[in-house]
């Protein structure tokens, strides 16, 4: 299969080509779940409870590129790519068993929207990603008291193996990253991922090594709309996370109830 072809699509997406591809070798149906390897997270002991993190994960950035290969497609509804700021809750990474399509399938089609920014000088690349907890977001809050507030640190590959991870061996990321970390003081210290600014050319083991803050081509209007985002209720809290968790949240409706009227009428057919 190839996966890193992000030409035009020709075939119409309700097309059965987009819900399989066939092996070339043995001309067997191959899915999606067969290409992130999924069914070798279920065992006889938890059955398939250790899949559903990675599913839970994999859908999202599948959606969020989606929608990035849809608005580019379009040609009339590319203008809006420049205009939108993707948001994940969490690391722009996938790990584990999912750490191929990360590495094989996002990061280059990242890197191909990319150079298509730098060509037509307009920036198709907004998706950032933020940091709740993990080494990096502990690393920030004890320094939190001597970063300046309007800071804004990149660290290199060296920094974060000395004061991060500790590890001096592998090359943080490597396989599971698609964005690259940075250190943002605003009103708050907060770790903020950005999609990978390099274009097919570029390695990520090589570029983490020295990043420059000017290959960010909207780190700017990101930044100032993170501020304008920005929320009180809870640690380094912005607005659409928190929309998006509390309308999510089981705690924050009656949920009890609801489970004991659904499980009744269950019952009583």
């Amino acid at each position: 299969m190839n996966l890193n072809n992000f030409s035009k699509q020709i075939e119409p997406y309700q097309n059965n080509q987009n819900d399989f591809q066939n092996c070339p070798n043995c001309q067997e149906k191959v899915y999606i779940t067969d290409y992130l390897a999924l069914h070798t997270l279920i065992d006889e002991a938890r059955g398939a409870t250790g899949a559903q993190s990675y599913i839970m994960s994999v859908c999202e950035v599948v959606l969020m590129l989606s929608m990035f290969r849809y608005l580019f497609e379009k040609e009339q509804e590319t203008q809006w790519l420049p205009k939108i700021l993707f948001i994940k809750d969490g690391p722009l990474a996938l790990f584990s068993r999912l750490d191929d399509f990360a590495s094989e399938t996002v990061r280059p089609f990242l890197q191909f929207l990319y150079e298509r920014s730098l060509k037509e000088h307009v920036g198709y690349v907004n998706w950032i990603g933020l940091d709740k907890s993990g080494e990096f977001v502990d690393h920030v809050r004890a320094l939190d008291s001597k970063i300046p507030t309007g800071s804004i640190f990149l660290p290199d590959l060296n920094y974060i193996r000395k004061y991060t991870t500790g590890d001096r061996k592998s090359v943080f990321g490597e396989r599971t990253y698609f964005g690259i970390k940075m250190f943002i003081k605003t009103n708050q210290s907060f770790v903020l991922d950005v999609a990978i600014p390099f274009g097919p050319n570029i390695k990520y083991q090589d570029y983490i090594k020295k990043p420059n803050i000017k290959d960010f081509l909207t780190l700017k209007d990101i930044l100032e709309t993170l501020k304008s985002l920005e929320c009180d209720m809870y640690q380094n809290s912005f607005m659409p996370i928190v929309m998006a968790n509390k309308k999510v949240s089981l705690s924050n409706i009656p949920s009890k109830k609801i489970l004991e009227v659904f499980s009744k009428e269950m019952l009583e057919k």
